[in-house]
């Protein structure tokens, strides 16, 4: 059962960051190539945990309200991400950078995967903004018509998998290599967090199947794991292979890595609990806890505080490791006081104003 504050969602959202921030750490040649593949395990994790607000309340209620998930959805998101907006207009103009209009206007409106923003990596989060209205417009017609529980959903989740597949084949074979055409377009990779929905839904409806078949295969589903996260470390990103079927193989990996986490949480949590990875596993979940914050700022915080120590109380000649782990305690540090200031005050009044659907007494799994 996935509760509200589940601590194993939490190590997967901090091992999510610390990828994305071993990508732009400039540690090492390695992980910086693969660094990368935290940004897909976070649309895995945000397909399954969104789609499974949905699952639960039908599976409750008997019926979904699209536009309070959407308005609640806006208070988690919305709020701190202006205010990084607002952070990075004023260090721009700081700095005597010219920011166009049309990059503040690919922020304010969510199009910065198809045009240049001024922050760089909110590229994802305009595919999320973008699957959270598909989501919702396709499980509500859905479960206005019986649907939700049916084998439907799984079907069209199947779909939308092999319909971005071919759009990356065919704009890999046509066009030449963009960031914008390969890599960040919604239409080529909403299939990540497509995929979360498909796990959720056999989750939380098919729950024993679940359960049965990860405790059955779990030595497959390890294997499973490790081909599809290995091309990421062999390969650079904007490699021909990664861009057309490595996205595939990375979210079957990351589904594949959920499941069998999530069947065997309390077997994981006992073995950690008698070891001294109990403390790595905690210190992940806590970070976790604040990588929406860290992610946003991780561009700005960790260069610009790091730096500033480095030449004005080291000179300069902190070693790489130092630095890294410098940036890294920046962007941690100025993402848990973004959350506080700004994230968990826009929730209080999100939950004060606009709660949470009653969950009447079902028999469902969850």
């Amino acid at each position: 059962m996935v509760s509200q504050r589940n601590l194993l969602l939490d190590v997967f959202r901090g091992l999510a960051i610390f990828l994305v921030l071993l990508r732009h750490g400039a540690l090492t040649a390695i992980t910086t190539r693969m660094g990368w593949i935290g940004v897909d395990l976070f649309f895995v994790l945000s397909g399954f945990l969104v789609s499974g607000l949905l699952f639960r309340e039908y599976a409750a209620n008997g019926s979904l309200r699209a536009g309070r998930f959407l308005l609640r959805r806006a208070f988690k998101i919305y709020p701190l991400f202006y205010a990084v907006v607002v952070i990075y207009l004023f260090y721009n103009w700081w700095k005597g950078v010219s920011v166009t209009t049309g990059s503040v206007l690919a922020e304010l409106f969510f199009f910065q995967n198809y045009h240049p923003g001024i922050i760089g990596i909110s590229w994802s989060l305009a595919i999320e903004e973008h699957f959270y209205l598909l989501l919702a417009l396709v499980l509500t017609l859905a479960a206005t018509r019986g649907y939700l529980k049916g084998r439907i959903v799984p079907v069209v989740c199947i779909l939308i998998m092999l319909l971005c597949l071919t759009g990356r084949a065919l704009t890999n074979a046509w066009l030449p290599f963009s960031p914008y055409t390969h890599f960040f377009p919604t239409h080529l990779r909403i299939d990540s967090l497509t995929a979360g929905v498909l796990l959720s839904w056999y989750y939380h409806y098919r729950y024993e199947a679940t359960k049965t078949f990860a405790r059955r295969y779990y030595p497959a589903l390890l294997i499973v794991v490790a081909a599809g996260l290995l091309p990421a470390f062999l390969m650079e990103a904007e490699n021909e292979f990664i861009l057309v079927p490595g996205f595939t193989l990375l979210y079957v990996a990351f589904g594949a890595a959920l499941a069998i986490g999530l069947i065997f949480q309390w077997r994981i949590e006992r073995i950690l609990a008698a070891t001294r990875l109990k403390g790595l596993y905690r210190a992940l979940a806590f970070i976790g806890r604040y990588s929406y914050a860290i992610y946003l700022v991780h561009m700005l915080a960790g260069p610009a505080i790091s730096n500033f120590i480095n030449q004005y109380f080291f000179r300069g000649d902190l070693p790489v490791i130092s630095v890294f782990l410098l940036k890294t305690a920046a962007n941690i540090g100025t993402g848990i006081l973004l959350t506080w200031l700004i994230e968990k005050p826009a929730l209080g009044w999100r939950d004060r104003y606009f709660p949470a659907p009653v969950l009447k007494p079902s028999a469902s799994h969850v």
